[in-house]
């Protein structure tokens, strides 16, 4: 597989599993994209949806979720490894595909400095909107890029798998630390809207807003796009979270 090869020259490029590359090597892999970008393009291939535009991809987000299990699935059986770095890119690419469909122009990557809070910013009135990218695990750096104040609200969104991860006190939790909605795959989704007992199920679990905290992955373009409005003043946006 192109893609394969292309992986391997640039992990040997980068010196993978501690070994030393030649200066021929360093140049090879200097040439190519870099890992995530080789990955997600194989993913939207295999999807035929490469040439797509952000809603339509986005609109088929089950197929390209079935697409980055088989191409990570191909990694491994290639002996490669994608590190967390890596995970996390794709993730995030995942995630700007929603975003360019639903605010196209108007949502910002955040410089490392600010990572702490998220990974996107749209930018509005009265208040920014966050978005903290994840991949498979929570785990606390999720809740931790939470702001704690509802004047710098937090979206998170990411591949989780983990259903320990989202007790109802963990997702109360996420309310606390200034969340307005976490976006998980309908498969997890599913599973904690069928639990019973004990404050179950979490997907029952409100925002500030009294709308849902849980939602299914596949809602979050149709979602943003219904609080990100233009306003009347020039290159603003209204952000309406009593719409989300």
């Amino acid at each position: 597989m192109p893609f394969i090869q292309d992986l391997r020259t640039k992990q040997d490029g980068a010196g993978r599993n501690n070994y030393t590359p030649t200066q021929l090597q360093k140049d090879a892999a200097a040439l190519l994209p870099t890992q995530q970008e080789i990955i997600m393009k194989e993913i939207l291939t295999r999807a035929s949806l490469l040439h797509e535009n952000a809603q339509v991809q986005y609109n088929n987000l089950p197929t390209i979720l079935r697409e980055r299990d088989n191409v990570s699935n191909d990694i491994a059986a290639a002996g490669l490894r994608e590190d967390v770095s890596v995970i996390g890119g794709v993730t995030e690419m995942i995630c700007e595909i929603g975003l360019q469909a639903a605010a196209p122009n108007r949502y910002a990557h955040l410089p490392n400095d600010w990572k702490w809070i998220g990974d996107y910013a749209i930018t509005g009135l009265p208040f920014n909107l966050y978005i903290s990218v994840k991949s498979y695990y929570a785990r606390e750096r999720l809740i931790a890029s939470g702001t704690g104040q509802g004047a710098a609200p937090v979206i998170g969104y990411g591949l989780f798998n983990d259903e320990g991860e989202w007790s109802p006190k963990r997702v109360h939790q996420y309310r606390h630390r200034g969340f307005v909605a976490i976006y998980m795959p309908a498969p997890l989704y599913t599973a904690l809207s069928r639990k019973a007992g004990s404050g179950h199920p979490a997907t029952d679990i409100l925002n500030i807003y009294n709308r849902p905290l849980l939602r299914d992955i596949n809602d979050f373009a149709n979602d943003i796009g219904n609080v990100v409005q233009q306003h009347p003043g020039p290159n603003q946006l209204i952000i309406d979270l009593q719409r989300f």
